[in-house]
This record gives C-alpha cells, structure tokens and sequence, in this order.
C-alpha cells in the first residue's frame, strides 16, 4: 500500500508541507485503504483520517474515521464494527 500524491492545487509547493493529504490504494485490486487530509474550519486547523475495509461482496467502506481539531481539543472517531449488508 502506497500513498498517491494528492493532485489538488492546494497539494503543491510549500501547501503541501503545510496541508498534507494523502490516499492510499491497494495496487493490486485498486480500492482505496485509506485518506488523510488537513484544511482548515473557522480558523482551526482540522485533520481527517479514514480507513477502509472491502466486504466479500466486493464493497468497499469506512471501516474508521477521526477528525481531530487540536486547538479545541476535540476529537470524533466513528468504527463501523462487524458492518452487515441490509437484506
């Protein structure tokens, strides 16, 4: 699993030092495994990371996700645990 560099124009220079982001993919089915990306809301830098998990059905979802606003100091994590396909 490797990180594809971001293709955004924020991704580049000294921004991408500043806000890295990133997504990484399985090279051998493709399917994304995880995201990061940092922005910025009301003036607080805010961090975003997601994992991904594939079903036997070949779907591929958000296994975990955090956002992280250090200068608040909050944080919000969501797992998706044992996720079951509706019948």
């Amino acid at each position: 699993m490797r990180p594809r560099p971001c293709r955004s124009p924020r991704c580049t220079g000294a921004s991408a030092r500043r806000w890295p982001c990133g997504l990484w993919t399985d090279a051998r089915t493709r399917q994304t495994r995880k995201i990061q990306v940092a922005t910025v809301f009301q003036g607080d830098v805010v961090n975003l990371t997601a994992t991904f998990k594939t079903l036997a059905s070949g779907l591929n979802h958000v296994d975990f996700g955090e956002v992280m606003v250090s200068a608040k100091q909050l944080s919000l994590q969501v797992q998706n645990f044992n996720y079951n396909k509706n019948n």
